[in-house]
């Protein structure tokens, strides 16, 4: 059975950035009129399984200036090394089709944009996406409807 994923966008938060040792790669998604918001972090192999994020963690804002880091707060339950232990890391070894990590959020009690950060421990390739689900407004007519297809 297909799960209900009506009124459901997708965003690219971090587009295959380049992050070194003590960078971090940020973005962050508004998700005004939805409840929920599932976020995937997307690392490539490392040197080693222990070879993990110094920081992997979820923000909070109702800032006018989304981007600017200083106005985002931690989101109680998701600060790496507090709330929970950053997993292991992908090595050659293992398979690198599914995402490194994926924070699932209930978002309608929360502030309206959130933010992602990570910062690996050697250079790495960090991209990030979201699906913002059950927002408020449906397109109504074909007009406001898009497909796009892949390929």
């Amino acid at each position: 059975m297909v799960p209900e994923i009506a009124n459901a966008t997708r965003t690219l938060i971090i587009n295959n950035v380049s992050t070194t040792n003590g960078g971090t790669a940020a973005g962050y998604v508004d998700t005004l009129g939805a409840d929920y918001v599932s976020i995937s972090v997307h690392l490539p192999t490392a040197d080693v399984v222990s070879n993990t994020p110094s920081v992997l963690r979820i923000l909070e804002s109702d800032a006018t200036q989304p981007t600017a880091p200083t106005n985002y707060a931690t989101f109680s339950g998701f600060v790496s090394g507090t709330d929970y232990t950053i997993p292991n890391a992908i090595t050659a070894a293992t398979s690198i089709t599914k995402p490194f990590a994926v924070f699932n959020l209930r978002t309608n009690a929360r502030k309206r944009y959130i933010r992602l950060e990570v910062s690996p421990r050697t250079t790495q390739i960090v991209t990030a996406d979201a699906v913002v689900l059950r927002q408020q407004a449906t397109p109504s007519t074909s007009a406001g409807a898009t497909l796009v297809v892949n390929g």
